[in-house]
Order: C-alpha cells, then sequence, then structure tokens
C-alpha cells in the first residue's frame, strides 16, 4: 500500500495528459488530498504557474487502474479509454480525505486535472466550499478551546484546598502538576505576558515610567501607609485593620471581604453588572514576610483561579480574559500583579515587592499607586461600558490587538508552540504573520527582503510597533505558503540558495544565529528565512542567556547562553542542515546529493 510516494499525471481541462506521472512525497500518514494539490503544485511550479492549488481536481480511477510503470503512449491511451463521466470508475476525491486511506496500490497513479481557466479565476462554488470548510475548523477549534477552558475551570472548583492551603509551600508543587495556575511557580509554569490579552496591564506598566504630577490626595495617604506599614502588629487581622481604610482611599474602590465556595480572601474590589459581579482587584495581606508558610501574591493568583472559575462566571470567560488586578502585602513590603483566563490562568507580577517601611519609598509608592488606581478605574469602565465579545472572533486565546498603522486584522491561527507567540491572521484579502517579540532585528530582516542580486530571501516586512504589549514587539509580515523545512526533501537549488542568503547576511555584517529547520520555508523551489530574534552583529552581539543548552540540539562550537555570535557559527548550522537532508535525500535519489558530493 502507498502512502509516502504517491505517482501522479496532470491532466488538462479536457483530461488530456501534460508531460510524463511524477511523484510526491508527502512524508505523513496524515497527509489528505489538499495536501497532495499544494505538493503537486510546489513540484511543477512552471506548468502549474498561474494555477491556484486548490483549483486543482485530484481523480482515482477503478477502471482502468493507472500505472506509473506504463509507457507514456500506454498511459495515454488507457486515459482516452476512460468514461469520465462514470462516476463509479473515476472518483473524484475530496480535499478532507486522507491519502492512507485510500490504500493505493504500489505505482497506482492518481490524475491531476487542471481548472478550464487554468485557475486564474476560481468558481464560486470553489470559493464557497473552501470559505465553508475554514469556518468549520475556526468553530471547532473554539469549541475545543472553550471545553479545555471549561474542564480547567471545573477541576478547579472541584479541588478541596483554599488558595492559602494550595499556595503553602507543602502543596504548591503537586497541585500546579494537577490543575495549575500559571503564575510562574515552578519555572515551567510561566505563561505569556499578560499585556498581550488587555491594554491595563500594558498601561499600568508604561505609567510607572511617567512623570506626570501625583494627586495630592494620593500622597498624603501613601505618606500615612508608610507610617502603618511600619508598625509592628500581633497579628494579620490587626494590621488589615490599621492599613485597610487608607487602602480603600489609595485603590480607589470600597474594599469588600470576599467569600465563595473555597475561598476566601482579604479584600476585593467588584463591579456589578445585569450579568455578573466581577471582582476587579483582589487582596491578599500578611502579617510578616514568612507568616503562614505563604507567599500572598501567590495565595492571590490561586484565589483568582477560584473566583473565575465559578459556575456563574463562563459566559464571562468566553467573552473576555477576566482581566484584573492583584495586590499583594507582606508586612511592610507590597507588590502589584495582574491576572487573566485564558485557557487557564495566567498571573504575573508587575512590580518587584516594594518597601514601604520608610520615607525614602514615598515617590516610587506615589507611583505605584497612581497607576493602580488608574488600573481600577480602567477595569471599571471596561467591564460596564466597553466588553467586547470575542464569540466571533474564532478561538480563543489571541492577543487583544486587532489593528498595526490603522490596518484592522483577524486572528486565523496560532503557529507553532504553545511558547512561542506567533499568529497568522487575515487582513482585507490577504494573509499576514504577526509575531510579539521579545526583539527582533529589523535591519537584518529588511536585508534580505531584496538583495543587491535582485533575491528575495525573507517575507515582506509590514510593521515593528515599540515594546508594548508586555514588552514585545509586535512583528508583522507577509504570509509565506510554504512547507517547514522539516518536511521537505530539499534540492542543491534550495542549498545553493541558502547559502546565497547566508552570504548576504554575512556580508552585512549580520549573523542569523539560530539558524535550524523550523525557521526556513520552502515554497516550490523558493527558500525563505524567518525569525530574526536572535540575530546580531558579527563579534557584538551574544546569544540569549536562555539558549537550549539542555535538549539533543547540535549547536556549534563556540555557541550557548550569553556567548559572542560569529559568522562561522551560522557556516557549521548550515553544514549540519545539508547533512542531516542529504542524507533523507540518497533515500529519494534526489539532486541533493550532488551538492554533498560536489
Amino acid at each position: 500500500m502507498a502512502t509516502g510516494n504517491i505517482w501522479c499525471q496532470i491532466v488538462d481541462h479536457g483530461f488530456k495528459p501534460i508531460e510524463t506521472p511524477f511523484y510526491v512525497s508527502l512524508g505523513n500518514d496524515n497527509a489528505n488530498i489538499m495536501d497532495l494539490r499544494s505538493k503537486v503544485k510546489d513540484e511543477i511550479p512552471i506548468v502549474l504557474k498561474d494555477v491556484d492549488a486548490i483549483c486543482l481536481e485530484v481523480r482515482r480511477c477503478e477502471e482502468p487502474k493507472l500505472s506509473a510503470n506504463a509507457t507514456p503512449n500506454t498511459l495515454k491511451r488507457l486515459i482516452k479509454t476512460i468514461n469520465f463521466s462514470d462516476v463509479t470508475k473515476v472518483i473524484r476525491l475530496a480535499s478532507a480525505e486522507t491519502v492512507s486511506s485510500l490504500q493505493l496500490s504500489e505505482n497506482e497513479t492518481l490524475l491531476v486535472r487542471l481548472p478550464r481557466d487554468h485557475g486564474v479565476k476560481r468558481k464560486h462554488e470553489e470559493i464557497k466550499d473552501e470559505v465553508a470548510e475554514q469556518d468549520h475548523d475556526i468553530a471547532s477549534k473554539r469549541l475545543k478551546y472553550i471545553q479545555e477552558q471549561d474542564a480547567s475551570a471545573n477541576a478547579a472548583q472541584q479541588k478541596t484546598l483554599t488558595p492559602s492551603e494550595t499556595a503553602a509551600v507543602t502543596n504548591i508543587e503537586s497541585y500546579q502538576h494537577i490543575n495549575p495556575v500559571f503564575n510562574g511557580r515552578p519555572f515551567d509554569y510561566s505563561g505569556p505576558p499578560i499585556g498581550l490579552y488587555h491594554p491595563v496591564f500594558n498601561a499600568f506598566e508604561k505609567g510607572l515610567q511617567a512623570n506626570d504630577p501625583i494627586p495630592l490626595d494620593i500622597r498624603l495617604n501613601v505618606q500615612n501607609f508608610i507610617q502603618l506599614s511600619a508598625e509592628v502588629y500581633s497579628s494579620e487581622t490587626e494590621r488589615l485593620t490599621a492599613v485597610q481604610p487608607t487602602l480603600f482611599k489609595l485603590f480607589g474602590g470600597q474594599l469588600l471581604a470576599f467569600e465563595g465556595k473555597g475561598v476566601e480572601n482579604d479584600g476585593t474590589i467588584c463591579v456589578t453588572t445585569n450579568s455578573w459581579n466581577t471582582s476587579i482587584l483582589i487582596f491578599e495581606l500578611k502579617n510578616e514576610i514568612g507568616s503562614g508558610n505563604v507567599d500572598p501574591f501567590l495565595q492571590g493568583t490561586f484565589a483568582y483561579q477560584r473566583y473565575f472559575s465559578g459556575t456563574n462566571y463562563p459566559k464571562l470567560r468566553r467573552e473576555s480574559y477576566c482581566p484584573s488586578m492583584l495586590v499583594a502585602i507582606a508586612g511592610p513590603w507590597i507588590c502589584i500583579g495582574g491576572a487573566i483566563y485564558s485557557k487557564t490562568p495566567i498571573a504575573q507580577p508587575l512590580t518587584d515587592f516594594i518597601w514601604a517601611g520608610s520615607k525614602t519609598s514615598q515617590a516610587c509608592l506615589e507611583r505605584v499607586f497612581y497607576c493602580l488606581r488608574a488600573a481600577v478605574t480602567s477595569l471599571q469602565q471596561y467591564y460596564t461600558i466597553s466588553l467586547p465579545s470575542t464569540v466571533d472572533e474564532g478561538p480563543c486565546g489571541f492577543p487583544y490587538v486587532r489593528e498595526y498603522n490603522g490596518k484592522s486584522f483577524s486572528y486565523a491561527e496560532k503557529l507553532g508552540g504553545e511558547e512561542l507567540q506567533v499568529f497568522k491572521v487575515k487582513e482585507g484579502d490577504v494573509f499576514r504573520v504577526i509575531e510579539f517579540a521579545k526583539q527582533y532585528n529589523e535591519a537584518a530582516h529588511v536585508s534580505l527582503m531584496e538583495t543587491n542580486t535582485g533575491e528575495i530571501f525573507a517575507p515582506a516586512l509590514r510593521y515593528i510597533s515599540p515594546p508594548v504589549y508586555g514588552g514585545r514587539r509586535m512583528v508583522v509580515m507577509d504570509y509565506v505558503d510554504g512547507k517547514m523545512m522539516a518536511d521537505e526533501t530539499l534540492s542543491s537549488v534550495h542549498f545553493d540558495q541558502l547559502k546565497r542568503a547566508l552570504g548576504h547576511l554575512h556580508d552585512a555584517g549580520f549573523v542569523f544565529g539560530d539558524f535550524r529547520e523550523p525557521n526556513v520555508i520552502i515554497k516550490g523551489d523558493r527558500v525563505m528565512l524567518v525569525d530574526f530574534d536572535w540575530c546580531g552583529k558579527d563579534g557584538e552581539a551574544t546569544y540569549p542567556i536562555d539558549l537550549n543548552i539542555y535538549d539533543d540540539i547540535q549547536w556549534a562550537v563556540g555557541m550557548g547562553p550569553g556567548l559572542v555570535m560569529r559568522k562561522e557559527h551560522d557556516d557549521y548550522m548550515f553544514k549540519k542542515l545539508v547533512q542531516r537532508h542529504t542524507s533523507q535525500a540518497r533515500m529519494f535519489g534526489r539532486r541533493a546529493v550532488n551538492y554533498v558530493d560536489g
């Protein structure tokens, strides 16, 4: 039964054979007919230059069977005898049908039929079917997202430990492995920046760097808070009673004690609407650092989880990421953070634990409480006035950002692994890729968009933002409808292009850095480099301090966390790519073998 190499014969719209049979390598038992169409288009780009892959018809002949072993003339004669109107003998294969389900015999050949107009204009029915298929895919992804979110929320409601018990050092690690809050404890449970999910957190962090005047009432209350924080109290209740009235004035909202199923916290600010009673600030306090063997910030994150996983909040979780501010106090120390609810809650501190027991902290705390009050006001308006619905935006888990430079877009799907913030989006009638990157080398990317020889080795770069979204920059580029390098068998043409692309980068003084398969896109006989996060100047820039040295990755000698980047590292990684892919190519007799041997 053939599943890897599939023999195909191109025929025009009148079923007249064009050229001779050829095979395409799918390399995946789950590949479907749409994947086959794309592979066919990539395999013979000259013939199919103006043909949209979705317009190609794939047909299987049951009688007579077509074989690639037949001579070209014999195959032509057989095709002439076929009654293509007999759907029992000539079957048109659907896009979603997997190739493995066909159980093709060895050398059995499928017919790939060109559209009547060679694909320049697509039929209305085809477009309608494709849109319906995409809508169904988005709906199914959204349903899966909701199911995973509900499962997480239900598990949180079923747990027997309270947030304070969960945050205890004796319990936190075992609980996190079962029903986690992505709060950074342990390190593997760190989520993406919460500033990607709501602008209130970005505004808070930006405000901390501002120097606009602070209202007098905040300044006076901060002075009082410092004096109260420095006092020594015999119990948590005594400290809470002392500082709560001042905190009420600083927060800009009434602090209410909240008790519910399995949760009790020291205070919360709520917004009440016709649909729900929502906490926009959760406050936890400990009498001193180490009191009760619990970190108040962690306790606040678990209180948030229990609160928003409640049975009253499924609708809110579908329409919002449930943004909320977190305040943690341990004796004369205070920390401000935030939380959102995606598939599971993500919570992060937005400040350090700040010393609040001395006059030297007056100016710092004035700014912190000023920004916190603005955040509380912003969330009050968000939940009561401007709460948007994400119900029609496809699957959730996407950042809140929906435009750049006055151009709006919608998210289509997430690309890459969970740790990456890379998305395929639709802007009008075209697709783009948006990445939220910690750093990005714009100059290196631009240098490959069109080289001095006229070659293009990188997608067109449309926009790069300042570091706004949780400290990330939004990078917008054209979407390349190609395949990952790891999924392709490369030819010497591809390797030559890769070498030239590296040469252009090196001539400009840059080192690519992360020269591995995920950062190379193959489209037909063209090669594109993507992901210029690591790129830097030769001999000056350094590799990321968190470079992965634990997995089985064969880095070049001299590559490591924080080490200086060199061009020869790229050269070594290029040679390793050639070795890996030519070993694969030898199994198929591809030209790539000549690249190494020659």
